[in-house]
C-alpha cells in the first residue's frame, strides 16, 4: 500500500550512504529511488551524500546541488560538501557498486561542481568502470565528463574498457551521446577506429536500423548537424569546444573518422537504395554522405542503384512503386540532386546523378514523370543543379514534344517546368 511504501522510504533516512556501499543494500536503495520515490523524495535521499547533517535534517529550500552550494557561503562549507560526496563515491567505486542510478546522479553532480583536483581524482578512480553506468542519463553524463576532462591516458583506458560493448552503447537511449563525445575529443583516431568504429561497422545493418544507433552513424557523416540531430544534445557536445583538451583540428579529426567509414556507408546505400529512399532519416544521411565524399570516390554503382529503382517507378497515383510521387522518396531524391550539384561545384567530375538518370532510364520512361507534380519538380531540380550538357539533354528530351502536355496540367510543378524549359531554349 502507499502507507507501507511511505514507511519503507522513511526507514532509509539516515542510512542512504551506508546502503549505497552495501552489495544488497544498494539494490534496495535503487528500487526505492527508481520505483517508489517521486522527484522531491529522490532529492531527500540524494541529500545524504552532501553531509552527515542531511541524514537527520532534510532541506526543502533548494531543488538541486547547485542551489545548495550557492547557499554555502561560509568558509569551507562548499568544500566540506564536495569532500563528503567524494568520500562516499570513492567507497562505492572501490567496492565496484556502480550500477545504481542514485550513485550516477551524485557522481554527475560532483563532476559538475568539483575543482580540478577533485575531478581528476574521481576520473582516475572510475575511468575503467564506466561501462556499468552508461545505461542511465546521469551515468552517461559521467562518462562524457570523464572524456572531456580526463588526460590522454585516462581517455585511452576508458575507450579500451568499452571494447565489445560499442554496438550495445550505440543502441542505448542514454549511451549513444558518449560515442559522439569520443568522436569529438579523442585525437587518436587510429585508436577510435580500431576499437569503436570497427565494432560499429561490423554491426552496420543492425545499428543503422536502430532508432538510436542511426544517430551515431549520422554524427560520423554530419557532426553537430541540428537539422537531423537533437538540438539540446548538440549544445551539450559544444561544451567541449571551450575546454581546449584536444589538440587536433576538429575538421581533420572528423575527416579521418569519415574516411574509415565511408566505404561501409556507400556499400550499404548502394545495396539498400530502395528502402533508403523511402526512409527520411537514412535518406538524408545518404545525401549528407554525398557532400562529404571526395572527387576520387567511385559513385557509379551507387548512382546506378538509384537509377534502377527509379526506372521501375510508376506514376500511377495509387501504385506501390510510385517513388516519384512518394513524399519521402521525392524529398530524398531532390536533396541528392542538390548534394551532387554542390559536390560538382567543389570539384568537377564525370560521375553525376543527373547524367546517370538520363543515360540509364529510357526517354519514354523519363517523359512519364511530367504526368505528376513531383516528377516535374525533379526535372526542375535537375535543370537547376545539373551541368550545362545535362540541361541540354533534358531540354532535348522535353522540348518541343512534351510542352503541350505540360501546359495542359493543372499542378504547379508543370507550370514551373515549362518556364524553366522555355527560358533555357
Amino acid at each position: 500500500t502507499d502507507n507501507q511504501k511511505d514507511l519503507i522510504k522513511k526507514s532509509l533516512y539516515g542510512h542512504v550512504c551506508k546502503l549505497a556501499r552495501h552489495s544488497i543494500g544498494c539494490r534496495v536503495l535503487e528500487y526505492c529511488y527508481n520505483d517508489i520515490c517521486n522527484s522531491a523524495e529522490r532529492f531527500q535521499l540524494v541529500q545524504e551524500f552532501y553531509g552527515r547533517e542531511y541524514a537527520v535534517l532534510k532541506t526543502t529550500d533548494v531543488k538541486n546541488i547547485e542551489e545548495l552550494l550557492a547557499n554555502k557561503t561560509a568558509t569551507g562549507q562548499r568544500t566540506n560538501v564536495l569532500d563528503y560526496m567524494q568520500e562516499n563515491l570513492m567507497a562505492c567505486i572501490q567496492k565496484d557498486l556502480l550500477s545504481a542510478s542514485i550513485i550516477h546522479r551524485v557522481m554527475h553532480e560532483y563532476l559538475r561542481n568539483a575543482n580540478e583536483k577533485g575531478r581528476t581524482e574521481l576520473i582516475d578512480a572510475v575511468k575503467e568502470k564506466l561501462i556499468k553506468m552508461i545505461h542511465s542519463r546521469d551515468g552517461a553524463r559521467v562518462a562524457i565528463y570523464c572524456l572531456w576532462y580526463g588526460t590522454n591516458k585516462d581517455r585511452k583506458l576508458l575507450i579500451k574498457s568499452l571494447k565489445s560493448f560499442v554496438a550495445k552503447i550505440a543502441k542505448e537511449e542514454q549511451g549513444y551521446p558518449v560515442l559522439w563525445t569520443i568522436f569529438d575529443v579523442i585525437d587518436d583516431t587510429k585508436l577510435v577506429s580500431k576499437i569503436i568504429l570497427q565494432e560499429l561497422m561490423s554491426n552496420f545493418d543492425e545499428i543503422i536500423n536502430d532508432s538510436h544507433g542511426k544517430k551515431v552513424l549520422m554524427y560520423l557523416i554530419a557532426p553537430r548537424n541540428t537539422k537531423h540531430l537533437q538540438y539540446e544534445l548538440i549544445q551539450l557536445m559544444k561544451t567541449s569546444d571551450s575546454l581546449n583538451t584536444s589538440k587536433k583540428d576538429p575538421d581533420v579529426r572528423q575527416r579521418e573518422l569519415f574516411e574509415y567509414c565511408k566505404s561501409y556507408f556507400l556499400e550499404y546505400f548502394t545495396a539498400n537504395s530502395l528502402t533508403t529512399l523511402k526512409d527520411g532519416f537514412r535518406g538524408f544521411m545518404m545525401t549528407e554522405m554525398i557532400e562529404r565524399l571526395s572527387p576520387d570516390d567511385d559513385l557509379s554503382s551507387f548512382y546506378t542503384s538509384i537509377s534502377t529503382v527509379l526506372s521501375t517507378s510508376s506514376v500511377e497515383a495509387q501504385s506501390e512503386t510510385n517513388f516519384i510521387e512518394h513524399q519521402t522518396a521525392h524529398n530524398v531524391l531532390r536533396h541528392l540532386i542538390i548534394a551532387d550539384g554542390k559536390r560538382q561545384k567543389k570539384n568537377k567530375h564525370d560521375q553525376t546523378l543527373v547524367s546517370t538518370l538520363l543515360s540509364s532510364i529510357s526517354p519514354d520512361k523519363l517523359r512519364t514523370w511530367i504526368l505528376c507534380n513531383r516528377g516535374c519538380f525533379i526535372f526542375v531540380m535537375m535543370l537547376e543543379h545539373g551541368q550545362p550538357d545535362e540541361c541540354e539533354q533534358i531540354r532535348s528530351l522535353l522540348v518541343p514534344s512534351a510542352i503541350d502536355t505540360l501546359k495542359r496540367q493543372a499542378f504547379a510543378g508543370a507550370k514551373i517546368l515549362v518556364e524553366k524549359l522555355l527560358s533555357s531554349s
